[in-house]
């Protein structure tokens, strides 16, 4: 199974088939849809845990990010893989998003982690954001 690359995301002007991917080895659009669905019902039972250990506040906080981040690829696999139903505001959802799941991770980070190490750990997710407000950017 492969998830779709983020290098071809537009909003369909200029569209190009070639660099859609019908490989059959990627995930379909019921397949985004149906994994969407079942992190979200994860997400909302992870929502309501209160862990007993000592840092079980923390590892609460860092299922979450894991979960919410898994959550972001299948919306952004569904807006990569029904190309002709992009829209602007999806890309505005997406990046306002992502944010939040960075400040998340930067958060979880700082709690475990020297400081050094974040901007390393963190490069694929600013390269996805800062892709986000190219084509934000262009479309306005």
């Amino acid at each position: 199974m492969h998830v779709q690359q983020t290098d071809h995301i537009n909003l369909c002007r200029n569209f190009e088939p070639s660099a859609f991917s019908r490989d059959p080895d990627y995930l379909s659009l019921s397949e985004y849809l149906e994994t969407r669905d079942y992190l979200s019902g994860l997400s909302e039972r992870a929502s309501r845990l209160e862990p007993d250990a000592s840092d079980g506040g923390i590892l609460r906080d860092e299922l979450m990010w894991s979960l919410g981040y898994l959550l972001h690829g299948c919306r952004l696999g569904i807006f990569m893989t029904d190309p002709f139903e992009r829209t602007l505001s999806d890309v505005t959802t997406l990046r306002d998003e992502l944010k939040g799941l960075i400040t998340l991770y930067k958060k979880n980070w700082s709690r475990r982690n020297k400081p050094g190490g974040f901007k390393k750990s963190s490069q694929r997710m600013y390269a996805l954001l800062y892709k986000y407000e190219a084509l934000i950017k262009g479309a306005e």
